[in-house]
């Protein structure tokens, strides 16, 4: 395993030609990794890089501003399941056609197609993805490791993720890379206000409204909070296939006029802005890319200690709380115990995780890492 925090490459490099690169995905809807590719497009140097995406399935809102920067963006328009045999030809007729120096391929379903398509189709430099820390079967286990075989490297976007890869699919840790993913330092900008008079406390959280970001911990822990604390709301910003369920808990439950399920938003910042503490109660999370984001506002974080969200609160740091996993009594304790801080106490330690987040988080840093991979495995390569 290797951090990719320094130069990879000699200074002789640099006079070597651009990469062209095509980065593959299921979808460019809306989510982290579909932003992701939309914060590349943004600061990548067009003159350093040459960067194409393609979405197996369909495109979206992502897509459309990644269009607007002036980058081509292939669609395929297949279904994304694992296998599909014309995803893969399709890609095979995609890649001799543009002939890519490197194909980077993100999450499963373009892991699993992309890097046979770019292996079949002989692209120099064939790159895999993981985000996140997924459960698989024995079979796909295996599979997978047979993919990742064809790759010349595999990503893992925090250090779990990475040990995940290593012990799960079996892959040498000479072929896995260390590349934090970045947060769009333009839109999640530094804020505070002048302390108010009389504060309605507001806890936040992002993220799809799915099992794994485990909403359900956070509501009963705001229930224990709201007994002591009476000024007080949560906001659950994000949608997916728990919204009903969700939406039926918190009426039983008679919070209504305290818990809001405010569904997906493009302006997640403006909501972030209006809080008091950012909470991140996943029961499995690859980096936690909503909690970067929270930080970088200036909020007071808690997150629970799973997959890489210890990579982003850094305690030795000071920069925000972890909590055991699953623990609602924990939860609701750390809760109260931000919220009863003083409110400059607060500000401060919202203004120390900013600090720590543009440092290690910074999409600069990202695209130097980045590119400094596909340099280092594509002139070895050729030499």
């Amino acid at each position: 395993m290797e951090i990719l925090t320094k130069t990879l490459i000699n200074s002789s490099l640099v006079s070597h030609r651009k990469l062209k690169v095509i980065q593959v995905v299921p979808v460019l809807n809306y989510g982290g990794v579909e932003t992701h590719r939309y914060i590349i497009a943004k600061y990548n140097n067009v003159n350093e890089l040459d960067i194409l995406f393609c979405c197996i399935g369909q495109g979206g809102e992502i897509s459309k501003k990644i269009e607007e920067l002036g980058y081509k963006v292939y669609y395929l328009r297949r279904s994304v399941k694992i296998p599909n045999f014309k995803v893969i030809i399709d890609l095979i007729k995609l890649f001799r056609r543009e002939r890519p120096d490197v194909v980077h391929t993100v999450l499963a379903e373009a892991n699993f197609h992309g890097i046979i398509a770019a292996y079949i189709a002989s692209i120099p430099i064939r790159i895999a993805e993981e985000a996140g820390l997924p459960s698989k079967s024995l079979k796909a286990k295996f599979v997978f490791n047979m993919v990742y075989k064809m790759a010349s490297c595999v990503i893992g976007v925090s250090n779990e993720v990475v040990k995940f890869v290593e012990k799960e699919y079996k892959v040498k840790n000479n072929k896995t890379k260390l590349i934090y993913n970045p947060y769009d330092i333009s839109k999640f900008t530094y804020y505070t206000k002048n302390k108010p008079k009389n504060e309605t406390l507001v806890i936040t959280t992002v993220g799809r409204l799915v099992k794994e970001k485990n909403h359900k911990l956070l509501i009963d822990a705001f229930v224990r909070v709201k007994a002591e604390l009476n000024s007080i709301e949560l906001w659950i910003i994000g949608s997916g296939p728990l919204e009903k369920e969700l939406l039926t808990y918190i009426k039983l439950l008679k919070m209504e006029k305290s818990i809001h399920l405010i569904g997906y938003k493009n302006d997640v910042d403006a909501y972030l802005r209006q809080s008091s503490l950012f909470v991140l109660p996943s029961q499995a999370e690859g980096l936690g890319i909503a909690l970067i984001e929270a930080m970088a506002i200036g909020l007071p974080v808690i997150g629970t200690d799973v997959g890489g969200v210890k990579e982003v609160i850094d305690i030795n740091e000071g920069v925000g709380w972890l909590v055991p996993n699953n623990d609602v009594e924990a939860l609701a304790d750390k809760m109260l115990y931000v919220l009863k801080l003083p409110y400059e106490v607060r500000i401060n330690i919202g203004l120390k995780a900013k600090k720590y987040v543009e440092q290690k988080f910074s999409p600069y840093t990202y695209l130097k890492n980045l590119q400094n991979l596909y340099n280092s495995l594509f002139y070895k390569k050729g030499d």
